[in-house]
């Protein structure tokens, strides 16, 4: 029988998911309070009280530990306890239970000894187990204390279920359950009824019913998770006891169960009522608990209500802390969703693979992880739902429709994490499954994380609300003869691609892809090559010969010697990376993010061989599998042949190139017909379309063939080889550009300038592995659903058959050095761009300047010699127009303080115009000349960034002017800008004649 231990139960998540709901509605609430407090009053404003939003969760965390002290207290005096051994047996039960209790300690079974107690009025034959962990409580009803001699197997049963809660450490975190439940209780109801007879009673605006109706689903949702905890604590007590103390199984039920156990629940209405009925229980039905003893399915079975109540769950919670959290700025939301991203798809994820393991096992019928997803989705999109039920006073959004675009999303998370369940299962030979199962659920973790900060940033909840002409007005475009590749412009900006720091999580998305190529490239048991063995030995005969030698004084002093160059060497080479940082740019981040890459998957070899090196040790420790199923036939790896996905992925990356290299062909006529100018944000828009669009063709190839055992993995592999390439390809065409006659795009000026092209393969990257990745995903998972109806039933089964067999290095543990080199390359350009622009860029390039440049010329007739450097100087001139006219203001401001100098705070204030322009320059000048990166000459780069800092150094010293308080420290500070302001204009100077000529 497999091991119900085999996996974690996710008990743990689920209370954590309790938690979050509890700390969110209680935010909520507060929040909600305060902002009508603030409104009655009309004695300040909503923001004045927010630390009412962050102060109520904290005082009823505090609440909710005192109620957790109380609750054993509060249990033993409500049902009058006493010591067992007050009992009228002189003790004997109570000494034979102190024996039990201090050998189970003793053997490691018990982590606490408890104490005994017997409630006299119970008369039914049960017991219960209360207090805390450190110090549990086993209460004996009387009813029970009588069956010791009428029914002492019966006796012993209950009784060592009883223990085994303490054993399963699970003492604590029920009453916890309860404590939380109980306040969470009080603080959602009791403000509705407060604010309810407040308005009755002195007047005011009622609560509608949109609020009250969401505060009704936040309670029960916390029923219905708090009954879950409860229920899978009894399941478990009950299979410890059987387990580990060799209960029989039918002690633990009723004398009478027969008649239960004959209860029909073939139908499906049966099944459907009963199975709604038992999510409402506190306690496991004893049907479900006869179950679970006689065989593990009801412990692995993946049931749809409690993965649809934690999508429910998770998106109230996440409702509840959009206001108090989002006036925290982008770290606190991303924060936000990466926990509710990461409770979702734990609950909902360990479920899934928990009942994959055991269809994997036992060679039964695999569980659909698109229909689980389809109810996590649904959970999440209801819940996102009636969060916005009342808002802008409608009872549903302009666009509910759009919510399909979550379930989608989520369904291809779901499927993703069975399959790759399914795969690791098959392959995995560690020693726990749950080191496994950890790995692959980050990565759909993470993913829906990234999906739900975008999701809510650009509130698609309210409708699909976008609009391509609404973009283009708000760059004083005209819509009317806009050419398509400016509207596909216009349409990046709805997308997530440009925010390429650690905080947007576009980094997640190719972990989709990238995790299961690696698993691919690792092989299993493998030796370390020959050549650094031999070396090794060499190396280590070398020392024991050299530490034979010298003195025995010397050793030490050698030892110190070695260690100092060590370290001398570490930081030398730490010294020349942050160089290689500063001189190289995004090219120095992604030599070191590729070393770094490549030094950590040398140390994981490492170990991993020293791991295998000793196999009788790692056969004496056995993997997984030996202990959840002891003596059983290894299933058959079944291991992905990736050998044509690979192909397809070059392919298709081949086809992107073509592409890339007809866009003069294609793009420009269709420009010229309306005199657009073609630049690098027009070039940016046909890279993603052309990338993305193959690696759609190559998502429905690959999940549309029979070929594809696990088709979403294999179709984001292929996919993503396809991205990284055409990424790469468009670098390398940029990188030419003007040495390729008629293909030639941005420039006629043929040389080599890799640095400059770098922005724009960074932001084609960013948009081509999020976005564009995620509907290559969805797009292949609709090509895989259509061929599967397609199919004969036969086939299908004949490809979904995977029992039997042994367990081996098939395909997915063969190496291949170009897919390799491919791997390391994406993971390093994903690093290094994230890296980069989080260290560097701060702040991420807002996707509205997409459209930027057009707003003071969109129709500039096109030259012979396309080239946007023209578009760049005229950028520079107008950023020294900016800082020309701030400088005007400024001398103004020097002209009055020349004539009172006395009047200090009227001459700050006259520089506070001029300082915000300098301010913006400084904030903003850098991050939108990216924009024009590729065209800028490296001379003139040079002179451009010199410029930048002297207009820095003219704030800094603008903003100390305004601080001012005394006439000598308004004259030190203009004195300081006349300075900056000469430096400033010379950089300007030099920078025109290097352009000019």
């Amino acid at each position: 029988m497999l091991d119900e231990r085999v996996l974690a139960a996710g008990t743990t998540q689920r209370f954590v998911l309790l938690l979050v709901l509890f700390v969110a509605a209680s935010t909520g609430v507060a929040h909600d309070l305060a902002s009508r407090v603030a409104a009655v009053s009309g004695n300040g404003h909503p923001g004045d009280l927010v630390w009412v939003s962050y102060a109520a969760p904290v005082v009823l965390v505090g609440v909710t530990v005192w109620l957790y002290r109380r609750l054993p207290d509060w249990k033993e005096r409500r049902s009058g306890v006493v010591p067992l051994a007050e009992i009228g047996d002189g003790g004997t039960l109570a000494a034979e239970f102190d024996r039990l209790a201090e050998a189970f300690v003793g053997a490691g079974e018990l982590s606490a000894r408890p104490r005994f107690v017997v409630a006299p009025g119970a008369v039914t034959a049960s017991a219960v187990v209360f207090g805390t962990q450190r110090a549990p409580t086993v209460r004996l009803n009387a009813g029970l204390v009588v069956t010791r001699e009428t029914a002492p197997k019966r006796f012993g049963a209950i009784f060592l279920h009883e223990l085994a809660h303490i054993h399963n450490r699970d003492v604590g975190i029920t009453y916890a359950t309860v404590a939380m439940w109980r306040v969470l209780l009080c603080a959602v109801l009791l403000p509705d009824v407060a604010v309810i007879v407040t308005t009755r009673l002195v007047g005011g605006t009622a609560p509608g019913a949109a609020p009250v109706f969401q505060d009704a689903l936040i309670i029960v949702m916390a029923y219905l998770t708090r009954a879950d905890i409860l229920r899978t604590r009894e399941l478990y007590a009950d299979r410890t006891a059987v387990r580990r103390w060799r209960v029989n199984s039918n002690d633990l039920l009723p004398d009478r169960y027969d008649g239960y156990d004959a209860a029909p629940y073939q139908s499906r209405r049966a099944r459907a009522t009963a199975a709604f009925t038992e999510v409402w229980r506190n306690h496991p039905s004893w049907r479900l608990r006869s179950q679970s003893l006689t065989a593990p399915e009801a412990l692995f079975a993946l049931r749809a209500l409690p993965v649809f109540g934690t999508g429910l769950t998770a998106a109230i919670a996440s409702a509840q802390l959009a206001s108090p959290v989002g006036a925290a700025g982008s770290w606190a939301g991303m924060v936000q969703y990466l926990l509710i991203a990461g409770l979702t798809v734990g609950v909902g994820g360990v479920a899934l693979w928990r009942a994959m393991v055991h269809a994997v096992l036992t060679g039964r019928r695999l569980p659909s992880s698109w229909v689980a997803g389809v109810w996590l989705g649904t959970g999440l999109a209801v819940g996102e739902l009636t969060a916005s039920v009342g808002e802008a006073g409608q009872p549903l959004p302009a666009h509910p429709e759009v919510l399909l675009l979550l379930v989608a999303v989520v369904v291809v998370l779901t499927a993703w994490t069975g399959q790759f369940a399914e795969l690791r299962i098959r392959t995995y030979r560690g020693e726990s499954l749950n080191s496994a199962m950890i790995t692959g659920l980050m990565a759909p973790g993470l993913v829906l994380a990234f999906v739900l900060l975008w999701w809510h940033t650009e509130q698609w909840v309210t409708g699909w609300h976008f609009s391509i002409e609404d973009q283009l007005a708000r760059a004083d475009l005209s819509a009317a003869h806009a050419p398509w590749l400016l509207r596909l412009t216009a349409l990046l900006t709805a997308l997530p691609g440009s925010d390429l720091g650690f905080s947007g999580l576009w980094w997640a998305v190719p972990l989709l892809w990238l995790v299961p190529l690696q698993l691919w490239l690792a092989r299993l048991p493998m030796a370390a090559p020959s050549v650094l063995v031999r070396a090794g030995r060499a190396v280590d005969g070398a020392f024991t010969r050299l530490e034979r030698s010298m003195p025995s004084w010397f050793q030490p002093v050698l030892v110190n010697v070695l260690f100092g160059a060590m370290v001398a060497t570490l930081f030398a080479g730490l010294f020349g990376l942050l160089l290689l940082m500063m001189v190289a740019g995004p090219a120095g981040f992604f030599v070191i993010a590729l070393l770094a890459w490549l030094l950590f998957l040398a140390v994981w070899r490492a170990v991993h061989t020293e791991k295998w090196r000793d196999l009788s040790k790692a056969k004496k420790k056995g993997n997984w599998l030996d202990h959840a199923q002891p003596g059983a036939v290894p299933p058959a790896v079944n291991a992905p042949d990736l050998d044509w996905v690979v192909r397809t992925g070059e392919f298709g990356g081949l086809a992107c190139l073509l592409g890339l290299l007809a866009e003069p062909l294609i793009a420009r006529p269709a420009l010229a017909a309306h005199s657009w100018r073609v630049d690098s944000n027009l070039d940016l828009a046909w890279a993603v379309l052309v990338i993305c669009t193959t690696m759609a063709v190559v998502a429905v190839w690959v999940g549309a063939s029979a070929k594809s055992r696990y088709p979403l993995i294999t179709t984001l592999i292929a996919a993503g080889i396809t991205g990284v390439t055409g990424v790469i390809g468009q670098y390398l065409k940029g990188s030419v550009d003007g040495c390729l006659g008629p293909l030639n795009n941005l420039t006629t000026t043929c040389s080599w300038y890799p640095i400059r092209f770098l922005p724009l393969a960074e932001y084609t990257l960013g948009y081509v592995l999020a976005p564009g990745l995620l509907l290559s995903a969805v797009v292949g998972a609709l090509a895989h659903a259509g061929s599967s109806l397609l199919r004969s039933r036969a086939h299908a089964r004949t490809i979904a058959a995977a029992t039997g067999g042994t367990a081996g290095v098939g395909p997915l543990a063969r190496p291949r050095v170009m897919v390799g080199c491919v791997n390391a390359v994406a993971v390093s350009l994903v690093l290094s761009v994230t890296a980069y622009q989080a260290i560097v860029m701060v702040a991420p390039l807002p996707r509205d300047d997409l459209l930027f440049e057009y707003a003071t010329s969109p129709t500039g007739h096109i030259r012979t010699g396309i080239s946007p450097l023209a578009d760049w100087v005229r950028y520079a001139g107008d950023t020294v127009d900016r800082y020309g006219g701030a400088i005007d203001t400024l001398a103004n401001v020097e002209k009055a303080a020349a004539g009172d100098p006395d009047d200090v705070r009227t001459v700050a204030r006259m520089a506070i115009p001029a300082c915000e322009e300098l301010s913006s320059l400084k904030e903003n000048a850098r991050d939108d000349a990216r924009l024009y990166d590729p065209a800028v000459p490296v001379a003139a780069e040079r002179l451009w960034v010199r410029y930048l800092a002297d207009v820095r150094t003219t704030a800094a010293d603008c903003l100390v002017l305004t601080r001012a308080t005394t006439s000598a420290a308004v004259s030190t500070a203009l004195t300081a800008i006349d300075r900056d302001v000469t430096a400033t204009l010379a950089s300007a100077q030099k920078l025109a004649d290097r352009v000019g000529h």
